[in-house]
């Protein structure tokens, strides 16, 4: 199957991504004194970070009759600190989006796979708040149709396409290593215009994210 050669595609990249954070880790005596003294808890700071997430996404077209519908996205990304408030974020995202035509002759529904890779900025406005924003680029997978609730059938290649969108989000520490996450997300591809099918997308996701392998990261 595909869509299982994707999910082992995106394991091995998840894999290189813990081991590029493992192999240049920097301790917190060494950031301790770098920064000296500053707002936030230095013994739990570290230059090199990563992060999963999971959460529900919300998305539908842009320039289509459809009603977007819930679905849901993983990842993994590493950010590096820059200065003690400002740092550089990028990683891997496995996002699933699902949306139904709402045309009389039309009430399908389309299920979308992608790996996003992000390039952002991150910013630290307060010790709990993070705010993201940047540029995504997106990497189509699999494009699934059904009808009147019946089987899952592929779309044929070449219908929807990579694409580079923009991404921003707030990030809130709710509770120990855990914070919450809403980000937009807008990607957006001129190809095909006239055909039913669309590669322009705009959606919003609800997710929680958990550091790893330090202490934690805990600027808050």
């Amino acid at each position: 199957m595909v869509l299982k050669k994707n999910y082992l595609i995106l394991l091995q990249l998840l894999i290189i991504l813990f081991s590029a954070h493992s192999n240049y880790s920097q301790g917190g005596d060494l950031i301790i004194q770098q920064y000296q003294k500053n707002n936030i808890d230095l013994e739990k700071f570290k230059k090199w970070n990563f992060e999963l997430s999971v959460g529900l996404n919300y998305f539908n077209t842009i320039d289509r009759n459809s009603k977007g519908k819930i679905n849901y996205e993983i990842g993994g990304v590493v950010y590096y600190m820059i200065k003690k408030s400002l740092g550089i974020k990028t990683g891997i995202e496995f996002l699933n989006y699902s949306y139904k035509y709402n045309l009389i002759n039309d009430k399908s529904i389309d299920k979308l796979n992608f790996i996003a890779i992000p390039l952002n900025l991150r910013v630290f406005p307060t010790n709990k708040f993070i705010i993201d924003f940047g540029i995504s680029f997106n990497m189509f997978i699999e494009g699934l149709n059904s009808v009147d609730n019946g089987p899952w059938e592929r779309y044929n290649d070449g219908i929807f396409s990579n694409s580079i969108g923009f991404l921003s989000g707030i990030q809130y520490n709710l509770w120990r290593k855990f914070s919450v996450e809403i980000k937009y997300r807008y990607q957006k591809n001129s190809k095909n215009l006239y055909q039913k099918q669309t590669n322009n997308l705009k959606g919003i996701t609800l997710g929680i994210n958990y550091p790893l392998f330090n202490k934690l990261n805990k600027r808050f």
